[in-house]
């Protein structure tokens, strides 16, 4: 699970590209501000269809998160549909490859 240290920047980072003010996120927990963010995610991927598109076509050479699925990694949650490499995960390529058997990862 990402640390709220690591879901505040990601917040932040968001309201910045779509020039909106960052909330106050001090009191919010972790799974309040992963809510948050995923909210925002939605928000920008609303206000920039044509941006989302372009960056989808190298991924189908990669591995993807199915769907229904969500997988903690370095990077933070990685939901359905994000892409995700081995070197994401703390157990590596092991890890990975358990996560492909069980059907959580697949390809894009």
């Amino acid at each position: 699970m990402a640390s709220n240290k690591e879901l505040t920047l990601a917040i932040a980072t968001i309201c910045a590209q779509l020039k909106m003010e960052t909330p106050e996120t001090k009191d919010l927990n972790n799974s309040q501000l992963s809510s948050l963010l995923k909210d925002f995610k939605a928000k920008q991927a609303e206000e920039a269809p044509g941006e989302t598109e372009p960056e989808e076509a190298p991924e189908e050479t990669g591995f993807k998160v199915m769907p229904r699925k969500a997988i903690t990694t370095k990077r933070g949650i990685i939901a359905a549909g994000e892409k995700i490499e081995a070197k994401d995960l703390s157990g590596g390529e092991v890890a990975f490859k358990a996560f492909i058997k069980s059907k959580h990862i697949g390809r894009a």
